[in-house]
């Protein structure tokens, strides 16, 4: 037999049932300590935000927002604090913020400003602890500028890496160490 079969035509154009609308503006964020947001969590009181690959100090932070969009909190991390946060993620039961500082904009050169590591924080929603921070490490020689963290069920962090026609999805391959400085495989 010759030629294209009806199992490779074009699946038909969706119906959609719901007609759309236009989004409504919840609020704006001026303060200058937000210039650059990466990740955002909606919450009942308001927002959870970080700043992206910011080299100032008030910056590097988790910023609680009210439904104004204004600071009302803002707790440091753990540690030297991040290198390029990119996204926030609140856990299946709504009770654990965890913030992905998984960027690496330098992932392709050998100079030695690629990351060897990268790291997730987890944190209670409460604010009762300070953010508790976990390495991960690529398989070897494997290094990329993730964008995204997902969570299992089980909480179980996902990166997602960003890379020209296709992404990638790692799970850690053993549980979280908060002591491991050479990342978690």
């Amino acid at each position: 037999m010759v030629g294209p079969s009806s199992a490779f035509a074009d699946d038909p154009a969706p119906t959609v049932s719901v007609k759309s609308t236009a989004g409504k503006k919840m609020c704006k964020v001026t303060d200058t300590k937000l210039d650059e947001l990466s990740g955002i969590v909606a919450t009942k009181s308001g927002y959870i935000v970080i700043d992206d690959s910011t080299t100032q100090d008030e910056h590097k932070k988790v910023f609680f927002l009210d439904t104004k969009c204004k600071i009302v909190d803002a707790i440091s991390y753990s540690g030297a604090g991040p290198r390029d946060t990119e996204d926030l993620i609140l856990s299946p039961d709504g009770k654990t913020l965890w913030i992905a500082d998984i960027g690496d904009n330098n992932f392709n050169k050998e100079d030695g400003t690629r990351r060897d590591t990268i790291a997730v924080w987890k944190m209670p929603l409460d604010k009762s602890k300070k953010p508790i921070k976990y390495r991960l490490k690529y398989p070897a020689g494997d290094y990329h500028d993730a964008e995204a963290l997902l969570l299992t069920g089980n909480s179980i962090p996902l990166i997602i890496t960003k890379e020209i026609g296709k992404a990638n999805i790692y799970e850690p391959s053993a549980p979280l160490d908060a002591n491991s400085t050479d990342g978690v495989p």
